[in-house]
């Protein structure tokens, strides 16, 4: 008898932890570690939303998930600690593969939305990638592969092709190594006419160019000695 009721609490013991730890909706959403009926259909230490697949609240962690891959040497196959598409819904004005948002109050905290750094001892690093396209390489496809701006605003629609497109001041501390390249793309020209048929008013153009050279003059300012004696001296 003594162990039929030993037993009897124990599963009772189990069961209140259980429920306690681990919700299960009727609809069939999980929680871990909540009191109520969870939102998401995985809710870990929060009940989610009802239009959010998992939800977690990283509750007194520093970091809220945390994914490793590990493999060894695969040839050449591209691999990825985390693969995030979103297909895009007609009517939609905004679709976003990865959403990054940093909130606080402290002055002193650097808030930074996406981080990215690229470690790789033998080959070539990247702390960021950007594309425009991944499968589309048709002229008529515009975007940027990096949209950058310093103030919050609506994402504006780029006519072209840009590898990076700012929208604000752009501030560089190094060097920038490029070649300026003008626009030459011919949707954007009209009226166009063979320099050959003006080749003459071209070279009378050239012919009347009036090309000098010159030497800067040594300027001088007159500077009052102790004396109050006057003294020329050239201006450095």
């Amino acid at each position: 008898m003594k162990k039929v009721i030993l037993s009897q609490v124990l599963v009772m013991f189990f069961v209140f932890n259980m429920t306690a730890q681990l919700k299960v909706s009727s609809e069939g959403n999980v929680g871990i570690k909540v009191l109520d009926a969870p939102l998401s259909t995985l809710g870990i230490n929060t009940l989610g939303s009802a239009n959010t697949e998992v939800s977690i609240d990283a509750i007194g962690k520093s970091i809220g998930l945390s994914i490793k891959r590990s493999a060894s040497s695969l040839g050449s196959t591209s691999h990825f600690g985390i693969s995030s598409i979103c297909n895009v819904v007609s009517g939609s004005d905004i679709s976003v593969g990865v959403y990054g948002v940093v909130t606080g109050s402290s002055s002193s905290n650097k808030a930074i939305g996406m981080y990215g750094f690229g470690d790789n001892s033998y080959g070539c690093s990247y702390g960021v990638l950007g594309m425009g396209s991944r499968f589309r390489n048709n002229d008529s496809n515009s975007g940027a592969g990096v949209f950058g701006t310093a103030a919050f605003t609506a994402i504006p629609t780029i006519t072209g092709r840009y590898a990076g497109y700012f929208l604000g001041d752009v501030k560089v501390t190094g060097t920038i190594n490029g070649i300026t390249v003008g626009n030459s793309d011919i949707r954007y020209k009209q009226d166009i006419v063979e320099l050959e048929t003006k080749k003459s008013k071209i070279l009378n153009n050239i012919l009347s160019l009036n090309p000098v050279e010159y030497k800067l003059k040594q300027q001088h300012y007159e500077a009052t000695s102790e004396k109050g004696e006057k003294s020329s001296e050239p201006l450095r």
